[in-house]
């Protein structure tokens, strides 16, 4: 699959040594995939900041990287788990325990790597 071949549907180039430019059709696919992926992220974000702390608050994506790290007062969440506290209907209290907690994971020197909020949750765990 390539991007420069109108025929594939595909918007993703599989062609690891293709050396033809894009054609127009297929740099304005990429674009509105981007696009409509962007606009996605932002909204999403909007949601999880006005349900877990409150309309009204500012937020920032660190690095202005849509995606990347999201910035919440003194908070940092990344996309898996903004997607993942919004998928699973997960409460603020069980999402600011959950954060505490790996917190506390990683300032403890040599410490396992935190558990992803699923198992956690279904470990039920205390404060929650």
């Amino acid at each position: 699959m390539c991007w420069c071949d109108p025929s594939k549907r595909t918007p993703w180039c599989g062609e690891m040594n293709c050396s033809k430019p894009l054609t127009a059709n297929a740099m304005l696919e990429r674009s509105n995939v981007l696009n409509r992926w962007s606009s996605a992220t932002e909204s999403l974000a909007w949601h999880f900041v006005q349900f877990f702390f409150g309309i009204g608050t500012t937020y920032y994506w660190a690095g202005n990287d849509i995606g990347g790290v999201l910035c919440v007062n003194d908070y940092f969440f990344d996309m898996n788990d903004i997607v993942d506290f919004t998928r699973f209907n997960y409460n603020q209290e069980q999402m600011f325990a959950y954060y505490n907690y790996r917190i506390d994971c990683n300032e403890i020197e040599g410490s396992k790597p935190p558990l992803n909020i699923k198992t956690w949750i279904k470990l039920d765990h205390p404060g929650v």
